[in-house]
């Protein structure tokens, strides 16, 4: 549709949509023209470039959460764990190999929470497992900080328990490691999506990048209380979703104009409303 290409892009929403029905066909003609109304009235208020995104209220308030998304899931700490597993193991008198076998049970366990997590990401939404996984994240950092002051070398059930810990941790990270790259792709308008994703996926790798450079030095001095810091991180990233971030759950793209209160969103209430009749209809 942005290259103007109408008649493609209405016959590929009836391939992914269409069920030969009156009631399917209304919902796609109603689909077509609101991505064409959206693109449109973008180019008609305004000039797209790279500081278009800065300079419009809109927008900027799109990039700072997509920023903000992309940067708490490094700050949550699950790169120090997955770059250093074999480092922090040793530290708890684990050999080698044992750290590696843990690492690849936990890399695994990964793939099925994530299957898991894309299931319920239509079913739940967005912001509810962003903040149950910093509430989990915290507590099974901070459990593995308390537990190291008070490490006893000899006592194999505290080993264990804090090397669960970290599973734990990997469990809760499903959510953020999921949303943070599905929540900045769907908040951007058409116009604006490339930059928009450039910057918020920059923002990931250079967080990655500076605590990759410290991060040796931090275990050295402080070791497991280093997961302190995390857990400051992860209860501010857990307020931040819970005042700051909108449920995006079930919006089209071009609704999203409409929810962050775009002044060129041109899908009218009648028109919401109807296309969300003829959806029930159809769920019917």
């Amino acid at each position: 549709m942005e290259k103007d290409r109408h008649d493609e892009a209405l016959a590929t929403l009836q391939r992914l949509h269409g069920d030969g029905t009156p009631e399917k066909e209304q919902y796609i003609e109603l689909e077509f023209q609101e991505i064409r109304d959206a693109i449109d009235a973008e180019r008609a208020t305004t000039k797209i470039t790279w500081t278009s995104i800065i300079t419009k209220p809109s927008w900027r308030r799109r990039l700072i959460l997509g920023c903000g998304v992309q940067a708490f899931g490094p700050l949550s700490g699950i790169n120090v764990i997955n770059y250093y597993g074999t480092r922090i193991y040793a530290s708890l008198g684990i050999d080698t190999q044992t750290s590696l076998m843990i690492i690849g049970i936990s890399g695994a366990l990964s793939i099925i929470w994530c299957t898991l997590g894309l299931w319920a990401l239509e079913r739940i939404g967005r912001i509810k497992p962003l903040i149950i996984g910093c509430i989990g994240m915290a507590g099974a950092l901070v459990a593995n900080a308390a537990m190291s002051q008070h490490y006893d070398d000899s006592n194999n059930n505290q080993l264990r328990a804090m090397v669960a810990m970290n599973f734990v941790f990997s469990f809760f990270y499903t959510f953020i490691g999921i949303i943070s790259w599905v929540y900045p792709a769907e908040i951007f308008p058409v116009d604006i999506r490339n930059q928009g994703n450039s910057v918020t996926t920059f923002t990931n790798w250079t967080f990655n990048l500076i605590f990759a450079q410290f991060t040796p030095s931090a275990l050295t001095n402080i070791g497991f209380r280093y997961f302190y810091v995390f857990f400051v991180f992860n209860v501010i990233a857990g307020v931040c979703y819970f005042f700051f971030y909108p449920e995006t759950k079930g919006k089209t793209l071009e609704q999203m104009d409409l929810l962050f209160g775009d002044n060129n969103a041109t899908s009218t209430q009648d028109g919401k409303l109807e296309t969300q009749d003829i959806m029930v209809e159809h769920a019917k």
